[in-house]
């Protein structure tokens, strides 16, 4: 059984993205795994997470409602344009801002992906950072933490850094998502270019 999500409008036209919460659902039906999809269409938002919370919620309101279950145990929020609509490329240099408050019970990670092969980025250092790395990456005065991705460093900010070096798309995972993702009190803000 598969629900469908139609008519949202998140990223740019003729990108798909399925959500598959089957580990929490398989277990609250009994074993069978049921998987929602939501078809995501062009948006004025740069990035997926400006605006999941809706389909996010709905598909938890389904699961609970359907299955006696609750949602699952991680969110992927995917991004794969800057502020400025811009597909992610390798050259650039870009900024995320992750503020203190993520609606993350366990922690959150953000992970870089290769454009080209959808695996990892080849021979890099590191593909991505977490929440449980705090302690090592500089954070901001009001708690919240930038998060680098570019082919070189920011000077400083080693500790912040996900090298690219190849164009690349985005997974933003909430582990233990909370109530603000779903209420939509919380968002997380589009990439920005550094200039």
């Amino acid at each position: 059984m598969v629900t469908k999500l139609t008519g949202l409008s998140l990223i740019a036209a003729a990108i798909t993205c399925t959500v598959s919460l089957t580990t929490t659902v398989a277990r609250a039906a009994g074993g069978q795994p049921i998987e929602y999809e939501m078809k995501v269409e062009r948006a004025a938002q740069a990035t997926i997470w400006a605006i999941p919370a809706v389909a996010i919620w709905d598909v938890a309101v389904a699961a609970k409602r359907d299955l006696g279950g609750d949602v699952g145990d991680v969110i992927y929020l995917t991004g794969l344009r800057d502020h400025d609509g811009n597909l992610f490329n390798g050259t650039s240099s870009y900024r995320l801002r992750v503020p203190k408050d993520a609606p993350a019970r366990d922690f959150w990670s953000v992970i870089v992906y290769s454009m080209k092969t959808k695996g990892f980025v080849d021979g890099v250092e590191r593909v991505g950072l977490s929440s449980k790395e705090m302690g090592k990456m500089k954070a901001n005065a009001d708690g919240s933490v930038d998060v680098y991705f570019a082919p070189k460093s920011p000077a400083g900010l080693e500790s912040n850094w996900i090298p690219t070096r190849e164009d690349f798309f985005l997974l933003f995972r909430l582990y233990g998502p909370e109530k603000p993702l779903f209420d939509k009190t919380w968002k997380l803000d589009d990439v920005e270019k550094v200039k």
